[in-house]
């Protein structure tokens, strides 16, 4: 904790939370290191762990932090269910203010800009979309949908320029993507599915969304013998 190793932190408050510990000064410690790496659950169940607390200074920190997490995790939700229900500047917005309220973890910061690149590539501006798919990807560098993500926003640059420097940035960062990927299966799982729409637009030079491209070519995979 001193050191702001909040991952390790967690790994070690982990094998503490089994042997159920009352004591305040262990349970707000720990509930503190899961938050800041965005495990509000986790957080919950140390403090759970006690019914009341002395009314300290720490209390007091650790209460608010607890408060302004959760209330991140509603705008979010909030803003994902008017991104489906093709509110995209609402969303965004709601979006925004959960970075604000929970800005120790960039994954509400990201989703802003995945929201932001969205409506963009679905207005044909690719310009934005590149913009912003590279920003998302500096918040969270080794997060392969985010990498593949700028490759994909470079597939579109080349598809309506030609100009091959974007397509060559494109085939070099799925070639990082993938290799990231591989840490985990459901890593894996969506970066070939990903990939494979990228790769398309690369050979084509047709853009189209994953929507349509599942229409015209998953469909007909689906409904083969």
């Amino acid at each position: 904790m001193e050191a702001h190793d909040y991952k390790t932190a967690v790994t070690h408050f982990a094998e503490v939370l089994p042997v159920k510990p009352t004591e305040q000064d262990v349970i707000l410690p720990a509930a503190r290191a899961y938050l800041m790496t965005g495990d509000v659950a986790g957080a919950g169940a140390f403090l759970d762990l006690r019914s009341e607390y002395t009314d300290n200074d720490e209390f007091k920190s650790v209460n608010q932090f607890w408060s302004r997490a959760n209330l991140a995790l509603v705008e979010a939700d909030s803003a994902n269910k008017l991104v489906q229900a093709n509110r995209t500047a609402d969303a965004q917005r709601l979006m925004t203010k959960a970075a604000r309220d929970y800005p120790e973890v960039p994954a509400f910061a990201v989703g802003a800009l995945l929201i932001k690149g969205g409506d963009a590539f679905e207005h044909k501006d690719y310009d934005t979309f590149l913009t912003t798919s590279r920003e998302a990807r500096t918040l969270m560098p080794e997060e392969p949908r985010l990498i593949a993500g700028v490759a994909s926003a470079l597939a579109a640059k080349y598809a309506v320029t030609g100009n091959a420097a974007y397509r060559a940035e494109a085939e070099s960062l799925l070639a990082v993507a993938e290799t990231v990927a591989q840490r985990s299966a459901e890593d894996k799982t969506a970066y070939d599915e990903y990939a494979e729409r990228i790769r398309h637009r690369l050979a084509t030079r047709i853009v189209i969304n994953g929507e349509e491209y599942n229409r015209r070519f998953r469909a007909k995979e689906a409904s083969s013998p």
